[in-house]
């Protein structure tokens, strides 16, 4: 008996670091005394706040407004936990060589084969006649590019009978698909053919230099259904200039003369091509000459900010880090799903909200709200302001390539929406097989429309930067205006009107973020 008692007591020392480790290691945001007492730790409400790695103003000012007052307000602090979700890594690629700036792909453009008056496309042997059955009644056809450095168009074309070569009765535009205007065009027909090239007739058009970052679209008009159309990319050989322009290897169509192609096909549409040829030699050198600086001076620029994230993640104990991500825009749906699965497997709650770092947020409104209309006991909740009928964008920032359908389903603005713990349990589950789209809130609406959830619209999850009365979030605000209505709002009670506008206000480098420290047993 003795011996078992000493032998008990030799072992409870080691039984206590092994299970201190497993919740230092695991479950970071538990309390050690919920990890021993098998319970984990319970919040009503989860705010994940999206931030980039370089958004250190946007946090501070956050922390110093309504993220603060969620940990120094008795009535919120151990209902709510709020996180500021950052990817682990950032991207290697200096931003003037990635291929845009919402994305961490390499701009590879070469000055190798670069020379006057390139063929964008060339048919390989072999042409196929007539439309798709899909397509019988559709009357524009377009293929999309994006120049990645400056070009000049100088002919556009249309595809000749190979036996015959005759030229079909047609029209060749070029536009600018941003704001579907006219750049040039021509037309074509038997008594104006143009001159033959390797199967296609050209004609001269006014030339201008198209910028890098310029989204364009030739589109045919005209076409008739023994008129030559390729829709299998093997049998198209594309010359990009060097990389100077990204072709798109999907398809877009009209079904009305006149119309500017909105309807996407899955594969090409190609009824011609055009000639080009890289604008500004002597720039491409000096841009490609200097990648090594760049690349240099970005690794150096990423190393220091990873080490002040790394002081700001210790001094405020608010950063999750989701490992092996890239920190950059069209990783966002990714980092939902990761922020949903972390959630579910470390904590308790009722409702994840989900916010970004320059959003305005009435914490104690919501929670008050969820608690008179009974959201925190109900399942398959959607709570926010939703978009219907949105249709997909196929250029800047929101462009959209992988979603067919010419609208998205319906989906929460992404200033800021509520899901309940069973949706977040179902993303967590099915994380591995949901694709992630253009952005997190079409994301979301994709994903969710496979259950069908509960949407609650309330106009009071603004969708766009203004002020209203009794609002729950208002999105895409500057550090100023954040500052100035959570003045407002503690002077007067109401963030969008002024009370007393002799008051002084308190210099926004004296804020109580300078000592917020969030309590280490969460």
């Amino acid at each position: 008996m003795g011996t078992s008692r000493w032998l008990l007591i030799c072992t409870l020392p080691c039984c206590f670091m092994v299970a201190y480790y497993v919740h230092l290691t695991f479950f970071p945001s538990l309390s050690l005394t919920g990890l021993l007492s098998g319970h984990r730790r319970h919040y009503d409400l989860l705010v994940a706040v999206l931030s980039a790695r370089e958004n250190e103003a946007q946090r501070r000012v956050l922390r110093d407004t309504w993220v603060g007052e969620t940990y120094r307000d008795p009535t919120l602090r151990d209902r709510v936990l709020v996180r500021f979700v950052v990817g682990s890594e950032g991207c290697s690629i200096p931003p003037e060589d990635r291929e845009d700036y919402y994305s961490c792909s390499l701009l590879n453009v070469t000055n190798s084969g670069v020379s006057e008056d390139l063929i964008a496309v060339v048919t390989l042997s072999g042409s196929k006649r007539a439309f798709e059955a899909s397509l019988v009644h559709a009357a524009t056809l377009a293929l999309d590019f994006t120049i990645r450095h400056s070009v000049v168009i100088t002919h556009l074309g249309v595809f000749t009978d190979v036996q015959t070569s005759s030229t079909p009765n047609a029209t060749v535009q070029l536009f600018n698909r941003a704001t579907q205007s006219l750049v040039a065009w021509t037309h074509f027909s038997s008594e104006s053919p143009g001159f033959h090239r390797d199967g296609c007739s050209y004609k001269p058009v006014q030339q201008f230099v198209l910028p890098r970052g310029f989204e364009g679209s030739v589109v045919w008009e005209g076409l008739g259904p023994t008129d030559i159309v390729i829709t299998d990319a093997r049998r198209l050989v594309f010359s990009d200039g060097g990389g100077a322009i990204r072709f798109s290897l999907t398809g877009r169509y009209g079904e009305n003369d006149g119309e500017f192609p909105d309807f996407r096909a899955e594969h090409p549409l190609v009824a011609g091509s055009f000639i080009f040829s890289v604008h500004d030699k002597n720039s491409l050198d000096r841009f490609l000459a200097g990648k090594p600086d760049r690349l240099q001076k970005w690794t150096e620029k990423q190393h220091h900010l990873s080490e002040d994230l790394q002081q700001e993640a210790q001094s405020f104990e608010d950063i999750l880090f989701i490992d092996g991500l890239v920190d950059v825009y069209r990783h966002l749906p990714h980092k939902v799903l990761k922020f949903c699965t972390w959630a579910v497997e470390s904590l308790d709650f009722f409702m994840l909200l989900k916010t970004d770092d320059d959003s305005y947020l009435d914490v104690a409104e919501i929670l008050q709200n969820a608690a008179k209309q009974g959201y925190m006991q109900q399942s398959q909740i959607w709570w926010g302001s939703f978009r219907r009928n949105w249709a997909v964008d196929h250029v800047g920032k929101w462009a959209e390539d992988s979603y067919p359908a010419p609208a998205y389903p319906s989906f929460a603005c992404g200033g800021a929406y509520v899901l309940s713990v069973d949706l977040a349990r179902w993303l967590r589950a099915n994380a591995a097989n949901l694709k992630p789209y253009q952005g997190e809130d079409v994301s979301m609406g994709i994903w969710l429309a496979a259950i069908g959830p509960t949407r609650i619209p309330d106009p009071r999850w603004l969708c766009d930067a203004a002020c209203a009365p009794g609002m729950l979030v208002s999105p895409q605000l500057s550090s100023d205006t954040l500052y100035s209505m959570w003045d407002r709002r503690q002077k007067c009670g109401d963030p969008c009107n002024d009370c007393q506008r002799h008051d002084v206000e308190l210099p926004h480098d004296q804020h109580p973020s300078l000592n917020l420290k969030v309590s280490p047993d969460l």
